[in-house]
Formats: C-alpha cells, structure tokens, sequence
C-alpha cells in the first residue's frame, strides 16, 4: 500500500511539474507573454525546488515523513488551484514557485520511507516502481494537459491536479511511518 500511494502522488508530482509546459501556447495569448517569460515560468520553478530540496531533505530526517508529504502535496495542491485562477504573468510564476516548494518537501522523505519499509533486497525493486510514477506522471502530463487545455480550457488542467492533490494528501497521512538508521555520519 505504502508502495502504491507514493508512486501515485509521484505520478501526480510530474504531472503536475509538466502540465505548464503544453500550454505556454495558451498563456502565452492569454497573457501575452514573451519566449523569455515563458522561460521564465519554468526556470523559477527549479530555482525554488533546487533551493527548499536540501532544507526539506534535512527536515525529513529529523521529523515525521508522511507529514511532511502531506503537508508538501497540500501546499503544491493550493498553489495549482490557484494557478487556475491567475490573472497575469506575475501571479502566474508566483503560484508556479509555490508548487517548487511544496514538490520540493516530496522525494526526499518519500525515498526515505522507501529505505525504511522495503528490505535491502526489495529496496531496488521498490524505488523503480516508485520512479516509475515520475516517467508515467511526466509523460501523461504532458500529452494530457494539451488534450485538456484544448477541450476545456487551460484552467481546467490545473483543477484537475489541485483536486487530485488533496485527495493524495489527505492519503499520505494513513502511510505507516517506520524509522530506521541505514547510515551514520558519525563512522565515516
């Protein structure tokens, strides 16, 4: 179970990290925006992930991981959902730093919990299952939200995620929190 739930909000994690970029057409008209902006969008998201990935990484270790997921899943939910809502490029790349952080909070305490409910022998099996959701997630992002965008409007496709967000937070509380030491600094 514990498998099944992270590699689904793994795939929901790349979905949502990819949908932006099918529909830069979409913004780009919407909002008259420049190549540069559009750079811009996704270039923002990867210096927030970048810069709360190591902080929230340390957090894991020391606090309670599927309250962190929770909690992270949640916050990139709001912002999604108010991506759908925004009105001009600065609210725009606003919300799309936001969810930088909440996937940030993601695969560090994720792989933990991997390491620490599968057995050595397991482990890699289980993390390429794990990962699996982030190729499928990127994949169906990226074909699904074109699909979306064009049928229903782009503000759709970021409803669509934000909903589904709060029901995988809302998942990633029931997970079985287990702590195990795997590797001390402190024998180096």
């Amino acid at each position: 179970k514990i498998l099944f739930v992270l590699t689904l909000i793994e795939f929901f994690n790349y979905f949502d990290r990819q949908v932006i970029f099918p529909l830069f057409s979409f913004l780009k008209a919407d909002f008259n925006l420049s190549d540069f902006e559009l750079g811009l969008i996704g270039t923002m998201f990867m210096i927030v992930h970048a810069t709360f990935s190591v902080p929230l990484g340390i957090l894991a270790d020391k606090w309670v991981r599927k309250n962190i997921i929770s909690m992270g899943v949640a916050l990139w939910s709001i912002a999604t959902f108010f991506t759908g809502l925004v009105q001009n490029f600065s609210q725009l790349l606003f919300t799309r730093a936001f969810i930088g952080i909440g996937e940030a909070s993601y695969a560090p305490a994720a792989t933990s919990l991997i390491a620490d409910n599968f057995p050595e022998e397991k482990r890699a099996r289980a993390s390429s299952v794990f990962h699996l959701g982030m190729f499928l997630g990127g994949t169906l992002g990226m074909i699904l939200a074109g699909v979306i965008g064009t049928h229903f409007g782009w503000r759709a496709c970021f409803f669509v995620l934000a909903i589904s967000g709060f029901f995988l937070a809302l998942a990633s509380l029931k997970i079985k929190e287990t702590k195990h030491e795997h590797f001390n600094f402190k024998d180096v």
